[in-house]
């Protein structure tokens, strides 16, 4: 007989089966969070030039080149060097809401950090180890029959939902 942590799939073996998560090539976690973000940026653009470059990340080390400008333009608006999910928040304060989820205890889901709301948000999946991959579409992620991109609340179908959005809210499971 097997206990359940045994038929349970690991976190790698649960994203390597959604097709709305994008791997991150650069695992050094010292850079992995700004390379993210600059996929999830590019992600959201429709050029040829930015769709090979989430494709082919390493290839002329163009994500290398546009995290090291990223980071530049970031240090002239907040004053240091990027290192943690809120430095790029404030950098893209007025542009973007960062959002990080994983998972804990047999694969729940969790948001670890929400930035201020925005009507365009980045997703990322923290893993075990620290690093960062992009997430395309919660939803699709979690299966959730329905997901407020607002609050981020679950509900079994969207009739069932009055939204609430409240401020950031850090550490929450989904139920």
């Amino acid at each position: 007989m097997h206990s359940n942590e045994e038929l349970e799939p690991s976190e790698e073996e649960f994203l390597n089966k959604k097709r709305c998560v994008i791997d991150v090539v650069d695992t050094n976690p010292d850079t992995n969070i700004g390379s993210a973000i600059v996929i999830a940026v590019h992600k959201l653009k429709s050029d040829t030039s930015s769709k090979l470059l989430v494709k082919y990340q390493w290839g002329y080390k163009r994500v290398e080149k546009k995290r090291i400008v990223l980071n530049q333009w970031i240090r002239s608006k907040i004053g240091y060097e990027p290192i943690t999910i809120q430095d790029y928040q404030k950098a893209f304060i007025n542009k973007y809401q960062l959002i990080v989820c994983g998972i804990i205890n047999s694969n729940t889901p969790i948001i670890y950090y929400k930035g201020p709301p925005h009507s365009c948000q980045l997703y990322f999946f923290k893993n075990e180890i620290g690093l960062y991959k992009v997430v395309t579409n919660l939803k699709v992620l979690f299966n959730f029959n329905f997901l407020c991109l607002k609050c981020h609340k679950t509900e079994s179908c969207a009739k069932n939902h009055h939204c609430e959005v409240d401020t950031v809210t850090d550490n929450i499971p989904w139920w």
